[in-house]
């Protein structure tokens, strides 16, 4: 059996030691560390990781900001943390230095909404779907006092959309459901695993009852359960000033109906790593040990570990 060699580089990182990432569909920034000798980064400065094995496979892992260094010692080592690009908005806080002028929300698509968030914030790698929803349809809103991340995922979860950052640095604004969706093409098949950490099937995540509260309108949507007994409801309330239209009301009730109305299958397993893989990247699996869980599932966590002990990856699918 041939031992494969790895491989890592990082921007103005010398001596990497070792490099851990995590990342999933419920984080708002991506995180990663960077366990080195020596570097030439300050805070602020904008970082690549590229991984995998000399010889072979190779891709970009991971791109971010430098937000605190620290060095060790005795060690004479240093420990650099790494946020992806969305960390801007975390730390962004709209506030208009004038509360007349604040920024206003008046007949505006969901996806410019977002995007002109995310500008305010210093965000302008964006891309986006059509979500055909539209705020301040009646009347005039404003965001103002108020984090910049907290406010587009409160959009996102009005409309069951999800808001994230690929490993380029873009931010993204799409119907991505954290489970497999039809149409859903795996980007890696896994052959060999690890380790299972374990499986399981739960109504943890069940709500077979919406309702919406908008700006002098209201909406409910809700369906039985073959998972519950009859006639009983989980409920889930959203809320947003900016919702004053009923079909929008009644449409974000629907859409979140069917997010949320089904079980969660949920595997963790743990595998050799594959440069490239990401959070939200659906694999494939196909393991004759273990046919029950084969099949295609949403990468819904990832952690990568790279560095002496080898590269490892502990994976969270859903499907």
């Amino acid at each position: 059996m041939t031992t494969r060699i790895l491989k890592i580089d990082a921007t103005n990182i010398n001596e990497i030691l070792n490099y851990r990432f995590d990342g999933g569909y419920d984080g708002g920034s991506y995180t990663a560390i960077i366990d080195c000798v020596s570097h030439n980064v300050d805070i602020g400065d904008y970082v690549i990781v590229s991984l995998g094995y000399e010889n072979g496979s190779y891709d970009v892992a991971f791109t971010g900001y430098v937000k605190q260094i620290e060095r060790k010692i005795p060690d004479d080592t240093y420990t650099i943390y790494l946020y992806d690009v969305l960390i801007r908005a975390v730390d962004y806080f709209i506030a208009s230095s004038n509360p007349d002028n604040a920024y206003k929300i008046k007949n505006i698509s969901a996806e410019d909404l977002v995007g002109d968030i995310l500008n305010m914030a210093g965000i302008t790698n964006y891309g986006h779907g059509t979500t055909n929803f539209t705020f301040g349809v009646h009347g005039e809103g404003e965001a103002n006092l108020t984090g910049a991340y907290d406010f587009i995922h409160g959009v996102a979860d009005l409309l069951a959309w999800h808001i994230y950052a690929d490993k380029s640095g873009k931010v993204w604004f799409v119907d991505r459901k954290p489970y497999i969706m039809d149409g859903d093409i795996e980007k890696f098949t896994i052959t060999d695993i690890l380790r299972i950490g374990g499986y399981s099937r739960s109504d943890r995540d069940l709500r077979n009852r919406v309702v919406v509260y908008g700006k002098g309108v209201y909406a409910e949507a809700h369906a039985s359960s073959s998972y519950l007994p009859p006639g009983f409801y989980k409920s889930v309330v959203l809320s947003s000033p900016f919702i004053d239209d009923q079909t929008f009301a009644q449409r974000a009730c629907d859409y979140n109906l069917e997010k949320l109305n089904r079980l969660t299958e949920e595997l963790s397993i743990a595998i050799e790593g594959i440069p490239g893989l990401f959070p939200l990247d659906v694999v494939k699996i196909d393991n004759p040990d273990y046919p029950f869980i084969n099949g295609k599932w949403l990468v819904y966590q990832l952690s990568t570990s790279f560095g002496k002990n080898g590269f490892i990856q502990e994976l969270v699918l859903r499907k």
